[in-house]
C-alpha cells in the first residue's frame, strides 16, 4: 500500500517510465543553466547541486519499489 500510494503521488513520472518516454528526459535529469526545479520529497537528498535533480531521486525511488515488489511476489510464490 506504501508503494502504491508512492506510485500514485507521482503518477505522472511513474507513467513516463512505464511508457518508456524519453522526450522530457532533458527536462526531467540534465541540469542547464544551472536551473532546475525540485521536487519537495528529494530536497534533502540533492546533496551535489552539480550532479543531482530531483527526477533522480524519484526515478530511484520507483525502481526500488518496483523491485521489492517483485521480489515479495516471488517469495510468495515459493510459499504457495
Amino acid at each position: 500500500m506504501q508503494y502504491q500510494s508512492y506510485f500514485i503521488k507521482h503518477k505522472a513520472c511513474y507513467q513516463y517510465l512505464e511508457r518508456k518516454r524519453t522526450d522530457r528526459d532533458t527536462e526531467c535529469f540534465f541540469r542547464y543553466n544551472g536551473i532546475i526545479k525540485f521536487h519537495p520529497d528529494a530536497l534533502p537528498y540533492c546533496v551535489d547541486e552539480v550532479f543531482s535533480t530531483s527526477h533522480d531521486f524519484i526515478v530511484a525511488k520507483i525502481f526500488a519499489h518496483k523491485l521489492h515488489i517483485k521480489k515479495r511476489n516471488n517469495e510468495l510464490k515459493i510459499l504457495n
